[in-house]
C-alpha cells in the first residue's frame, strides 16, 4: 500500500519494500517516463526540490526517493544492510513496485554508486546518470579518486556535531557564501540522518562489499552520462581523464564549473543537461560497444 500526502510543494509518497517504510517525493506526469533521483550519502530527496520543481522537467514523472535511514524513510531494521548492494536492491524494488515502464536513474555522489548497481537488475532501464561518482573497481583505486580533503572522512564516522555537519556541507559547494541556504539545509540533513548509515557504509567499503563498478559499466547497454564538478573538493576530476570517453554519452565526460553538488549549485543548467540526456535515453534501444573496445581499460587493467 502507498500512503500520500503533501509536504511542501512537492507530492510525497512511502511505500514498503523489503519491510521498510520508504519515503519518496513525487512530482511531473505519473503516466510518462520516469526518472528516478537518488541523493548522496547523508542527504536525502530534498536536494532535489527545485529540480523536480522545474518546467523544463515536468512532462516526465520525476521521483526522488529517501534512502533508509535518510530523510523521511525509516531506518535500517539492521545496520548491517547499509551497503551498496543492498541499496541497489532497493532501488531495483522500488522501480518495480511503482510498475515504472521507462526508467532513467539519476544518481549524486553515493546515489551514482547505487545507480551503477543498481542498473544491470533494473527492468525498463533506459539509461543512467550520475554525478560527484568516480565509477570504482573492486578493490577501488580511492587515493585516485577522492582528493585528500580531511573533511571527507566525517561523510563515514557515526557521530557528526553541528560544527562538523557544518564543514561537511561546506566542502561539497564551491562557492559557499553564494549557498549559505543550501549549505545549513545540507547540514541539517547530515544531522538527521542515522549515524549508522554513516558507520556501517564505510565499514562495508573496507570489506569491499559493492560490485566492481568498471565492470557493470563496461557491459551497460544503455547511454550512462558521466558529469563532475571542476571546481571539485571530494572528487578528483582527473580521475576522469582514466576513462574511454569515447564510450559516454556524447563521448565525453561532461564538466560543469561547480563543486560536488551540480544539481544544486547550477540547478538550470543541470535541468538543461537531463532534460537533454533523457530525450536521447528514452528514444533510443541499447547502445552498441564497439567490437574489441573497453569502456574503461586503463582503469579495469588496475582494478
Amino acid at each position: 500500500m502507498v500512503k500520500t500526502y503533501m509536504d511542501g510543494i512537492m507530492n510525497r509518497k512511502e511505500i514498503v519494500i523489503s519491510g521498510q517504510n520508504i519515503s519518496y517525493c513525487e512530482a511531473g506526469d505519473p503516466a510518462s517516463q520516469s526518472i528516478v533521483f537518488i541523493h548522496g550519502n547523508s542527504s536525502s530527496s530534498q536536494s532535489f526540490r527545485e529540480v523536480m520543481d522545474s518546467a523544463i522537467l515536468q512532462k516526465y514523472h520525476l521521483l526522488a526517493i529517501d534512502l533508509m535511514g535518510h530523510g523521511k524513510s525509516e531506518k535500517a531494521c539492521d545496520p548491517n544492510n547499509y551497503h551498496l548492494p543492498y541499496y541497489a536492491t532497493l532501488i531495483t524494488e522500488f522501480v518495480q513496485k511503482n510498475d515504472l515502464k521507462n526508467v532513467i536513474l539519476a544518481g549524486h555522489s553515493l546515489g551514482g554508486h547505487i545507480a551503477i548497481e543498481a542498473a544491470p537488475n533494473c527492468q525498463n532501464l533506459k539509461g543512467v546518470m550520475v554525478w560527484g561518482t568516480p565509477p570504482l573497481g573492486n578493490p577501488p583505486e580511492m587515493a585516485r579518486a577522492f582528493l585528500p580533503t580531511p573533511e571527507v572522512a566525517g561523510f563515514f564516522s557515526a557521530e557528526v556535531d553541528k560544527e562538523m555537519a557544518q564543514k561537511l556541507s561546506q566542502v561539497c559547494f564551491y562557492e559557499s557564501e553564494k549557498n549559505t541556504e543550501a549549505i545549513d539545509e545540507f547540514a541539517n540533513s547530515i544531522l538527521s540522518t542515522d549515524p549508522n548509515a554513516r558507520e556501517f557504509m564505510a565499514k562495508s567499503v573496507g570489506e569491499l562489499n559493492f560490485l566492481n563498478e568498471l565492470e557493470i559499466i563496461e557491459k551497460l547497454k544503455v547511454p550512462l552520462c558521466v558529469c563532475i564538478g571542476t571546481k571539485e573538493k571530494v572528487i578528483d576530476p582527473n580521475y576522469f581523464n582514466e576513462l574511454e570517453v569515447y564510450w559516454f554519452w556524447r563521448e565525453k565526460v561532461m564538466r560543469s564549473e561547480c563543486g560536488h553538488t551540480f544539481h544544486i549549485e547550477q540547478t538550470s543548467a543541470f535541468t538543461r543537461l537531463l532534460s537533454e540526456f533523457s530525450e536521447d535515453a528514452f528514444s533510443r534501444q541499447v547502445v552498441a560497444v564497439p567490437a574489441g573496445k573497453s569502456k574503461s581499460k586503463n582503469l579495469l587493467e588496475n582494478a
